[in-house]
């Protein structure tokens, strides 16, 4: 009875983490492609993923789509309906840890193993935020879980089958759940050779639960062949700040720690609390023979591996984003690492451990200043500023990459609403932006909708270093134009997320 107290106190906390300040970042691109997205009917929904055509659709299976389709028609578009549903998943995910640790180890192993996904700032940061990542974690648990538990019930039907269901369920959430999945099937393999034990059994269910794999992604199949041409890797983006120059630890460091954009405030905090979660790890690899032991070791390093391997050859993948998918595996190590450990050692250890997650999860994840794109902020200060028929001109962050582009766009849409007489323009050069820009302010306003201040022109752009050249020169050339009435920087300490708002008159038009 104690540990069911225990761990309703972990699920009850990891929740009130995750719905603290739900709604204190706006909608960034990729949240805002989704929820417009995701109010299409879902065979429109099916049919704009499986095209790969449409610059507002992500690279990704459709489940995650599908289900947020359903829950949105039911609680509406609101940020806290819609980041909602990644809530409930972080907290789930929370549940399948602590539920993997007891499976594997003991019950204290598990609950230990809650209470550090509870807290982790990788886990609560996609908790919060409108993706797939939240439910693929949770998938992943749900799927590592499986495989144990069908390789010590190979004769129960139904373990093979949930394993082949959280497999199928993974796969058509997020590609990068296949790494994980052959993770697990190599590790059970390599299992079975060493085991004569049952070795019919187990042969047979993981066969057919492959089988299962097989037939239930077959449909897809031909989508993710063309997803992998258009984007260069499944659910991919180009290498973004040199990865190949990049110490490979500020990778493990993402794991361990969350979020990259932090790395370069607090270089500080990084060497002491790596060193302790690599004692952590190593502690839990002295039981490298046990069994379970090695299926979590190859769950975690064999995926990341892989990624990094494919990055070094010049493939596109993403940074940490699908980290996340093979985080439980490491979350479970280092709660076995620590009831492992020497008692002398143990404490301090996880000590540093853990305040090192709690620092970085309220100041990063919780804090105030590391905030996403403030299109919120943006819509507000216009209005404020010049009255709710505005004319905004929203310009490019991101060159030629068109997901974000039309991901700005459609944040400031969402949280402008029908207040603004609004348009997105884009260019090859800043000419051709300036061109664009200059147009716009020329039209008269369609209909009967009349703009309270017509001398007025707002220019919103997120700040972005990579482009910011192109920016410069855009309203340099604008300056030149037209006079500049007022301006604002609406910052963000995570890098290239910060908003500028400039206002020119254009009286003379």
């Amino acid at each position: 009875m104690k540990h069911w107290c225990i761990a309703a106190l972990i699920l009850v906390s990891a929740a009130g983490i995750r719905l603290t300040g739900l709604d204190r970042q706006a909608l960034w691109g990729d949240e805002a492609c989704m929820v417009f997205l995701c109010q299409e009917s879902s065979t429109d929904i099916v049919d704009a993923l499986a095209s790969s055509d449409r610059p507002d659709v992500d690279v990704a299976p459709p489940l995650y789509f599908l289900l947020l389709h359903g829950w949105m028609r039911l609680l509406g578009t609101s940020i806290w309906a819609f980041r909602g549903f990644s809530a409930l998943f972080g907290v789930l995910a929370v549940a399948a840890v602590m539920g993997l640790g007891r499976r594997l180890f003991n019950t204290a192993t598990g609950l230990f193993a809650g209470a550090l996904a509870a807290i982790h700032p990788f886990q609560v940061w996609y908790s919060q935020e409108g993706r797939m990542y939240a439910m693929a974690a949770f998938l992943a648990a749900a799927a590592m879980w499986s495989a144990v538990a069908a390789m010590n019930s190979p004769r129960r039907w139904y373990m093979w089958l949930g394993f082949g269901i959280s497999g199928v369920a993974l796969l058509y959430t997020q590609y990068y759940g296949a790494l994980l999945l052959t993770a697990l099937v190599l590790g059970m393999l390599l299992q079975i050779c060493g085991e004569s034990d049952r070795r019919r059994e187990r042969i047979l269910g993981l066969a057919g639960t492959l089988l299962v794999w097989t037939a239930a992604f077959a449909p897809w199949l031909p989508v993710l062949v063309t997803d992998y041409r258009h984007a260069g890797a499944p659910g991919g983006f180009p290498l973004m700040f040199d990865w190949l120059q990049t110490p490979i630890f500020l990778y493990i460091k993402a794991l361990l720690f969350g979020n990259q954009n932090y790395i370069m405030d607090h270089l500080w905090l990084y060497p002491i609390p790596m060193l302790a979660g690599t004692l952590l790890l190593l502690s839990a690899l002295r039981s490298i023979r046990n069994p379970h032991v090695k299926i979590m070791v190859w769950a975690g390093a064999f995926p990341f591996a892989v990624v990094y391997g494919l990055s070094l050859l010049g493939l596109r993948v993403y940074k940490s984003h699908p980290f996340i998918i093979f985080h439980p595996a490491l979350i479970v190590l280092i709660a076995w690492g620590y009831m492992k450990m020497r008692r002398h050692w143990r404490y301090g250890t996880m000590a540093i451990f853990v305040a090192a997650q709690l620092f970085i999860l309220t100041t990063l994840v919780l804090g105030g200043d590391y905030v996403k794109p403030r299109s919120d902020d943006a819509a507000a200060w216009i209005e404020t500023r010049s009255g709710p028929d505005a004319r905004v001109a929203v310009i490019p962050a991101f060159i030629p990459n068109p997901m974000p582009i039309v991901g700005d766009l459609l944040a400031f849409r969402y949280h402008a609403g029908p207040r603004f007489d609004t348009v997105y323009l884009t260019g090859d050069t800043a000419d051709d932006l300036v061109r664009a820009v200059t147009a716009f302010a020329s039209e008269n306003p369609g209909g009967s909708k009349t703009i309270s201040r017509p001398n007025r022109m707002h220019v919103v752009c997120q700040l972005n270093h990579q482009v910011q050249p192109y920016l410069d020169a855009v309203f340099e050339i604008l300056d030149q134009r037209w006079r500049r009435e007022d301006e604002i920087v609406l910052d963000s300490r995570i890098r290239g997320f910060g908003m500028m708002i400039v206002v020119y008159e254009i009286r003379s038009l």
